[in-house]
């Protein structure tokens, strides 16, 4: 079985809580060789605090940028130098996640167990429990029209086959990413881990989430509980990164080669977003006006940051 000599965590922070980050490196630190930390253009003050942190951590290797290159962007970054280093897993991880303390064995555990039921393991990722409502979270399957939930059931060494991760927490193996290649950068942030399994997924490799693994992790800045059915915890995000998620989201639809499963159940999830955000939240004015720029701008195919420099893509 790999041990976590083999792990490098690649940690991404923009000016992260100082609190949250030293808890994350604190608990993250023993069940991984290498700790590679990615800044990606903090401002001054939150540069500074990240000093004071490190400064508890001197094994850590940190690469300050002066610019927000993107999740994409830093995980690509911190990817390499994981690379360069020889390690045979990354494991990726924002600034506000907080492993159990067995976390990495399990994901490694469950690895193991993966690769002897096929050759192809590509990743496996954590249950999450919601810091907010301190529920676990479901993986996620692609169905015909929408994305099925698969929950943990009772036996704690479950293996759930799935077609998407979260980022956070997923431990990719290296010769998956030899066969994928990296993130895509121009998607700046939202649904680059869900392009790069999308990728992983159709070129045969295998996905699997590990109940045994449980990491604590906001999906929101909150969770707004309404009635759909039955009651539901939704994540709320900003406009802006309403902006990123209609944006990637159309242009993966219309641009990519991705399944048309995902496609029809990525629509329903805008849609819901759409009536959702702009119903139920006092800022509806300002989620509605940059859903429709992301949408408009994922259309034409203008990618990058918001408000910096568009990138027309190619294909």
């Amino acid at each position: 079985m790999p041990g976590h000599e083999d792990v490098a965590a690649v940690v991404l922070s923009y000016q992260p809580d100082a609190g949250a980050l030293e808890a994350l490196l604190e608990r993250i630190a023993p069940q991984v060789g290498r700790i590679i930390l990615i800044d990606n253009g903090s401002a001054p003050p939150a540069r500074h605090s990240l000093g004071v942190v490190l400064q508890r951590f001197p094994a850590v290797r940190a690469l300050l940028l002066h610019e927000n290159v993107g999740v994409a962007g830093g995980h690509n970054r911190g990817i390499s130098l994981a690379a360069d280093q020889g390690c045979k897993f990354v494991l990726l991880l924002d600034q506000d996640s907080l492993p159990a303390p067995d976390m990495v064995v399990q994901l490694l555990r469950g690895y193991e167990v993966a690769a002897r039921q096929t050759t192809a393991v590509a990743a496996v990722g954590p249950c999450f429990v919601q810091n907010l409502s301190r529920t676990e979270t479901s993986f996620v399957q692609l169905g015909w029209l929408h994305f099925k939930k698969r929950w943990c059931g009772a036996e704690p060494e479950e293996l759930v086959p799935v077609d998407l991760l979260i980022s956070s927490g997923a431990l990719i193996a290296k010769k998956a990413l030899d066969s994928v290649g990296l993130m895509r950068e121009e998607l700046f942030v939202d649904q680059v881990d869900t392009d790069w399994f999308l990728r992983a997924r159709s070129r045969g490799w295998s996905i699997f989430g590990v109940c045994a693994a449980k990491m604590e992790h906001s999906l929101g800045d909150r969770t707004l509980r309404i009635w759909i059915g039955r009651w539901r915890d939704i994540p709320v995000h900003s406009p802006l990164r309403h902006y990123y998620a209609f944006r990637n989201g159309v242009f993966l639809s219309l641009r990519s080669g991705h399944p048309w499963r995902w496609k029809l159940a990525t629509a329903q999830r805008l849609v819901g977003l759409l009536v959702v955000f702009t119903l139920l939240l006092p800022e509806r004015s300002a989620h509605l006006k940059m859903m429709l720029a992301g949408a408009c701008d994922g259309a034409r195919g203008r990618l990058g940051a918001y408000g910096v420099t568009h990138n027309e893509a190619v294909g």
